[in-house]
C-alpha cells in the first residue's frame, strides 16, 4: 500500500502551474474561486513534487492574502530538509507555528518528513568535526521529529548524527547521545527509512531485546535500515511490515536478521556490495575471496526465498563507483517517489548508488 496518493492529470493543477502568471488579469475569477477548488490545487500542488513543496507553496503565498491563508495550510505537510541549513530554518518556523497554536488547526500536521545530512556514520566511532550550523540542526531535530511523530506517514532519515552532551557523574564527564527520546510513538507511520544516521534507535534495548520498540511503529508496513548485527529480530516482530529493504553494502559477512516469525513478508531487498578483494573500513582492512563473496550472495538469496513467496524480491548488486556508500540524494529521490504515489525505493529496479 503506498503512502503517499496517486494522483491523475487534473485540469485544476494544470491551471495552477500558469496563476501566478496570469494574476493580474485574472484577479477577480481568483478571488471568487471556492475555498474547497484552491484547498485541492494546492493539495495537489504539493504531492506534485514532493522535494520542492514548501519552496512552490511559499511561492504561491506571496502572490495574494486568498492564496497565503490557503496555501499556508499545506506548507508542512511535505517537508524536505536536505542539509543544516534547511533544518535550522524549518526548526525556527516549526517554533513559532506550535507556539501560536496553528499548529494541526490552521496549518495542517507533518505528514511526510525526508531529512538527509552527508556522513557515513560508522560504527561505534561517529566523532567528527562539525560545522555550526550542523551542531544547531543536531539539537532541532530531536524536536522536529517528535512534534511530527504522531501524524507522520513516511519518515527518511540519512547521514545524519545526534547531538553530544556530556554530563558529569562524580568525577568523570560522561558523554551521550541526544536523539528521539524513546518513549516517542509513531502511531500512523507507514514507511521508515533510516541508514547512516544516530537520530532514532530501534534497538533501544543493550542486550538486543526489541520488544519495547514494537509499540512505538504498530502500523509499520515498510522498513529500510542497514543489515547490521544490531538489527536483531526487529523486522520479524513488526505485525504489519510487509515490505523490508536491507543496507548491507558495508558488510563483508551475512549477518541476518532471526527467521522467527518472518514470513509474513511480501518483499526483501538486500543491498549488497560488488566484488572486492581489498574492503578497507575506516582503520581496518578485510581480504576476502572470490568464493567467500559469492557464498555471502548465494546465503542472502537463499533468505530471501525462505521468508518471501511473492513480490519484488532479490538482491541487489550496486554499481561501479562508491559502492559502499548510500547517496542521500537517491534517497530523497526514491522518498519524494514514494510520498507521489510511485513505488520509490521499495523495488529491485531502485539502487542506493550512483
Amino acid at each position: 500500500m503506498s503512502t503517499g496518493r496517486s494522483r491523475q492529470p487534473h485540469c485544476l493543477f494544470i491551471q495552477t502551474l500558469h496563476l501566478h502568471e496570469t494574476l493580474a488579469a485574472h484577479s477577480m475569477m481568483i478571488q471568487n474561486c471556492p475555498v474547497e477548488v484552491l484547498d485541492d490545487i494546492f493539495d495537489c500542488t504539493a504531492y506534485s513534487d514532493p522535494e520542492n513543496a514548501q519552496a512552490v507553496l511559499c511561492s504561491l503565498m506571496l502572490t495574494c492574502s486568498h492564496f497565503r491563508v490557503i496555501a499556508k495550510r499545506h506548507f508542512i505537510r511535505i517537508v524536505c530538509l536536505p542539509n543544516a541549513e534547511k533544518v535550522n530554518a524549518f526548526a525556527g518556523y516549526l517554533k513559532r507555528v506550535v507556539k501560536s497554536d496553528d499548529y494541526g488547526s490552521r496549518v495542517l500536521p507533518i505528514q511526510h518528513l525526508a531529512v538527509a545530512g552527508k556522513y557515513r556514520i560508522p560504527r561505534g566511532r561517529s566523532y567528527r568535526v562539525r560545522t555550526y550550523a550542523e551542531v544547531k540542526a543536531e539539537r532541532a531535530l530531536p524536536s522536529i521529529i517528535t512534534i511530527a511523530s504522531p501524524s507522520l506517514l513516511t519518515l527518511t532519515i540519512i547521514g545524519v548524527d545526534s547531538h553530544m552532551e556530556g554530563e558529569v557523574v562524580g568525577e568523570n564527564k560522561i558523554h551521550y547521545k541526544r536523539g528521539v527520546s524513546d518513549m516517542v510513538k509513531f502511531p500512523q507511520l507507514r514507511e521508515l527509512v533510516v541508514l547512516d544516521q544516530h537520530v532514532i534507535r530501534l534497538n533501544s534495548d543493550k542486550n538486543g531485546d526489541n520488544t519495547a520498540d514494537v509499540y512505538r511503529y504498530p502500523n509499520l508496513h515498510k522498513l529500510y535500515i542497514l543489515g547490521d548485527h544490531s538489527l536483531g529480530g526487529f523486522p520479524s516482530l513488526l505485525p504489519n511490515l510487509r515490505h523490508l529493504r536491507l543496507e548491507m553494502l558495508n558488510s563483508t559477512h551475512a549477518r541476518l536478521p532471526s527467521l522467527d516469525k518472518t514470513l509474513h513478508f511480501h518483499s526483501l531487498i538486500i543491498d549488497a556490495p560488488q566484488y572486492e578483494y581489498l574492503i578497507i573500513n575506516g582503520c581496518f582492512a578485510t581480504y576476502q575471496s572470490t568464493p567467500d563473496y559469492d557464498g555471502t550472495i548465494d546465503r542472502y538469496r537463499t533468505f530471501i526465498k525462505s521468508v518471501c513467496d511473492s513480490g519484488d524480491s532479490g538482491v541487489v548488486i550496486s554499481a561501479v563507483g562508491n559502492t559502499r556508500c548510500t547517496d542521500p540524494r537517491r534517497i530523497l529521490a526514491a522518498w519524494a517517489n514514494a510520498v507521489a504515489g510511485g513505488v520509490g525505493c521499495w523495488t529491485t529496479a531502485w539502487a542506493p548508488t550512483v
